[in-house]
């Protein structure tokens, strides 16, 4: 991947196809404490990923694998794409988490967070 300006919203070459509510960002970090303990002994997820980072602040856009998009709860897929960060403590505030389509119809998701 190598897509331009990863790190706002309206993104060259994809198409913006919504925000995860900030409830359910809230929602999502404060579980990460209970999903430490299930994904501790598990392998890393390898995805297909493109990395910005200014100052303390991350975003990743990474492209959804297809077993991720046809379940209704994407908190499994959150939690495999941020895990190296959530096994090493520097996962911060998560800003906002966003869906995007490529021309090929694949899902993207972007994330923006705090790193610690």
């Amino acid at each position: 991947m190598n897509y331009k300006k990863i790190q706002q919203k309206n993104i060259p070459g994809l198409t913006f196809f919504g925000d995860v509510l900030p409830a359910a960002i809230d929602n999502f970090q404060l579980s990460i404490g209970d999903l430490f303990e299930s994904v501790e002994d598990k392998p890393l997820e390898e995805f297909e990923r493109q990395m910005t980072e200014d100052g303390n602040k991350r975003t990743y856009l990474v492209k959804m694998p297809e077993k991720y998009v046809e379940k209704s709860f994407k908190s499994d897929f959150y939690k495999a794409a941020l895990q190296e960060e959530i096994d090493s403590d520097c996962l911060g505030k998560i800003h906002s988490i966003r869906y995007y389509k490529d021309f090929e119809g694949k899902y993207l998701v972007q994330f923006i967070f705090d790193i610690k």
